[in-house]
């Protein structure tokens, strides 16, 4: 830009010799930001999550009147008998997209599952997890546990890095499950709401 800038005016080396200088400096000051720029949006184009489960998914879940199979937490086991709905499940809050009208005074429990594909485990960066519950829930991925909660109420869920458990991850189907416990079986109300993130690198760079 400088070396243009020359070939555009003709400065007198010794009388305008600090216009030069200037005029170098700031040529350098520019490109400095328009690199930093340049590279701030690239980044901004690679902050991706390739799985993301928000407000809305559908899960499989389960009724806790009774305990659920054994390995229901993990990848493979066949849910298909399941009941099958969008999240948020609950009564009594306007958060609520599957209706639970059974659950107060007869179960405090619900047992949900949500299988995730993941093409390359070896370009995961980092995953987070937050739940809406109104009460303790116990978090896994393929059966393992990686989050508990004991708190009475989790309605303003707080996301929470659970990236230490990337070795966990499949290549292909993957599965995430969550058990949420009302805090009082004769609650007027609960709720229960997963959001979970799987980030990767793009591009060649990580986000």
């Amino acid at each position: 830009m400088a070396s243009t800038l020359m070939k555009k005016y003709k400065f007198c080396p010794l009388r305008n010799s600090w216009i030069y200088f200037v005029l170098t400096l700031s040529c350098l000051l520019i490109c400095q930001m328009s690199i930093q720029v340049a590279c701030a949006q690239d980044d901004i184009k690679t902050i991706t999550s390739d799985v993301r489960i928000t407000h809305g998914e559908q899960w499989r879940y389960f009724k806790g009147v009774e305990k659920p199979p054994r390995y229901w937490t993990q990848s493979g086991y066949d849910a298909s008998s399941w009941s099958y709905g969008m999240t948020g499940l609950g009564y009594g809050s306007s958060l609520i997209k599957t209706s639970l009208n059974d659950m107060k005074g007869n179960y405090a429990t619900i047992y949900a599952r949500h299988e995730f594909l993941i093409k390359n485990i070896y370009i995961v960066t980092g995953m987070s997890l937050s739940v809406v519950c109104d009460g303790p829930f116990k978090a896994y991925i393929n059966g393992v546990e990686v989050i508990s909660n004991n708190a009475i109420n989790n309605f303003s869920a707080e996301e929470l890095d659970i990236s230490g458990f990337i070795h966990e991850l499949l290549p292909g189907m993957n599965v995430l499950a969550i058990e949420c416990t009302n805090d009082d079986i004769k609650s007027n109300d609960f709720t229960f709401i997963p959001y979970f993130d799987v980030f990767e690198y793009q591009g060649g760079k990580a986000q």
